[in-house]
């Protein structure tokens, strides 16, 4: 189940990143040249970095004390089998830096993630 969400989550969240690029339209700097190629590079960087962001307020939110603490060992085997699975999936991950040449489209991206909808037909999270 978690999987599932997580894939629903993610292909929302690319379609809404996109759906904003779009409608931001291609960009040019005052002497007519085309800034695009700094605008994809910027927005999509920008808005998954906010994503990520919202999505830590969200754990933490998530993370508050368990009024049924029968709850716990349920809740940790499952916090467990998560974290296997993703280092299984993931075992080659490696983290990277990006540079931002494109000011203006990186507050669009934090702005269009700001606007995402990550509650993926489950209640909202305020984050």
């Amino acid at each position: 189940m978690d999987l599932e969400i997580t894939e629903l989550l993610a292909t929302s969240l690319l379609v809404q990143a996109t759906r904003a690029m779009v409608a931001e339209g291609s960009q040019a700097t005052r002497a007519g040249t085309s800034r695009t190629r700094s605008f994809r590079q910027s927005f999509p960087v920008s808005y998954a970095t906010r994503i990520g962001e919202r999505l830590g307020e969200a754990g933490v939110l998530a993370h508050d004390p368990v009024e049924d603490e029968r709850l716990l060992p349920v809740l940790a085997e499952r916090s467990r089998v998560v974290e296997e699975t993703f280092d299984k999936m993931f075992s080659d991950l490696v983290h990277r830096s990006a540079t931002v040449t494109n000011g203006a489209r990186w507050e669009a991206g934090r702005a269009a993630a700001d606007r995402a909808d990550i509650t993926v037909g489950r209640q909202a999270v305020d984050a």
